[in-house]
């Protein structure tokens, strides 16, 4: 749960500071190929403009391995 919180924190701080065609969520990774995709990543910073996610929610979904920018594990210890 402290995990839960701290992520959606870190994507609120993060939204302000990025450009309009920069996203901020949560969710796996997914490649064109078929691969297994990612295990669930914290938050995902991804350009909207190359390919767009497949959303869940406002900040949850499937993100296409092109439009991925970052991806920042979530640590509580």
């Amino acid at each position: 749960m402290k995990g839960t919180v701290l992520e959606i924190l870190l994507s609120q701080l993060f939204k302000p500071l990025l450009p309009a065609d920069i996203g901020v969520g949560t969710g796996q990774i997914i490649d064109a190929f078929g691969s297994t995709p990612s295990p669930q990543v914290d938050i995902v910073i991804y350009n909207k403009a190359i390919l767009p996610p497949v959303l869940v929610d406002d900040n949850i979904g499937i993100f296409p391995i092109e439009s991925v920018l970052y991806t920042i594990e979530v640590k509580t210890t």
